[in-house]
């Protein structure tokens, strides 16, 4: 593009790069000198004023950026409608308990022959959890799921939940007597013997303990055992519903007549 310079005596616009102007013979000033000074220079500001100024801009545009983000933010937050409290407490529970849901994971198991079938399955964990709270949380959890499955009998779940319990809480007599009461269900009456006795050795006065403990040793082919704990549910238990079949099975064992629980 071609660049005019303008006279400054007689105001001609004459095409830059003549030393004189045509109309007047004025000389004319040189194109590079008529440059606009920038307002750094206008101000004499130093190079290194100029880049001062310049990051300290930059800085509190960032900052100003950062404050609009953070503004929007909460703006959104206080916009979203809060959880419902029964479903935030829920999901908390399910989170820090860690538990599968109990599915339908085959056909009912029957329960062991030597087994009457009766003895409670108790509800919830008497303990703390080793006096942890998140552990008896998870506890609780595992019982829920044990319960499932015993409604299904499903043993081998029932023990696996039982026992994850029991290995929670291991100060908690209920977790210890449910899981012992799961393996001798399926049968497993070795193995539930030890379960039993640790369940009593944590609450000696739950008399429905040792009448599952003596159907349990009765069914190993320990006699003299199984006498003992019979006796001691009728006499922790002299009215309740099952003492005449303690009793029974005492005169049955007394008599060499043991009936259907021969030893496995």
């Amino acid at each position: 593009m071609t660049e005019y310079v303008v006279c400054p005596a007689c105001r001609t616009r004459i095409k830059a790069g003549r030393g004189h102007c045509l109309r007047c013979f004025e000389l004319l000033p040189d194109p590079a000198t008529l440059r606009e000074p920038a307002i750094w220079e206008s101000l004499g500001w130093s190079p290194r004023r100029q880049l001062t100024v310049w990051a300290g801009g930059s800085l509190v545009v960032l900052m100003l950026l950062v404050a609009i983000a953070r503004t929007g933010t909460s703006e959104l937050d206080a916009a979203r409608p809060a959880p419902h409290p029964a479903k935030a407490a829920t999901r908390q529970a399910l989170s820090a308990a860690a538990v599968p849901i109990v599915t339908d994971d085959g056909p009912p198991e029957s329960i062991h022959a030597g087994s009457d079938g009766d003895e409670p399955f108790l509800d919830m964990p008497s303990g703390t959890g080793d006096g942890d709270p998140e552990r008896y949380d998870q506890a609780v959890a595992h019982f829920k799921q044990g319960r499932t499955a015993v409604e299904r009998s499903h043993w081998t779940r029932a023990i696996s939940e039982y026992g994850a319990a029991a290995g929670l809480s291991r100060d908690d007599a209920a977790a210890q007597y449910n899981f012992a009461l799961a393996l001798h269900r399926r049968g497993d009456d070795r193995e539930a013997v030890a379960v039993f006795e640790r369940a009593i050795g944590l609450a000696p006065d739950r008399a429905v303990f040792h009448l599952a403990l003596a159907a349990a040793f009765e069914n190993v082919g320990q006699v003299g055992d199984a006498a003992r704990e019979y006796r001691a549910f009728v006499a922790a238990s002299p009215h309740a519903a099952d003492a005449d079949r303690a009793r029974n099975r005492l005169e049955a064992l007394s008599t060499g007549n043991r009936g259907g629980n021969e030893p496995r």
